[in-house]
């Protein structure tokens, strides 16, 4: 089976896609921009309103109502492309807890 096709490509299996990579690299500065509310985005318009229907919810199941939301946008992609996505997420996550950066909208799934 092609490397692609394995979810863990990227740690198992040193895979990379420098043309993924690039453009997450290139864009990280208006996604920090977006995510800390300095700059709109019509998606996240979107996603405050879904999201306020759940306000007072516990957050897990907030979290499974983010997960829901961002499934409205399905993208073909492979396996081993969408894990170095997720990497990008988690280190973006973490880059802003570091940083003390205030999150606007937790729409970077999954735990630090």
């Amino acid at each position: 089976m092609p490397v692609e096709m394995f979810k863990d490509a990227e740690t198992k299996h040193n895979y990379t896609n420098p043309t993924i990579s690039t453009a997450l690299e290139d864009s990280y500065s208006s996604i920090m921009q977006i995510l800390t509310g300095n700059q709109l985005h019509c998606v996240m318009t979107e996603f405050q309103v879904h999201i306020a229907a759940f306000n007072g919810w516990h957050e897990l199941s907030k979290q499974m109502h983010i997960a829901d939301f961002s499934s409205c946008f399905p993208i073909p992609i492979l396996p081993s492309n969408k894990s170095l996505i997720d990497l990008f997420c988690c280190s973006t996550k973490v880059d802003m807890k570091q940083n003390g950066t205030p999150i606007s909208y937790d729409i970077l799934m999954g735990p630090l």
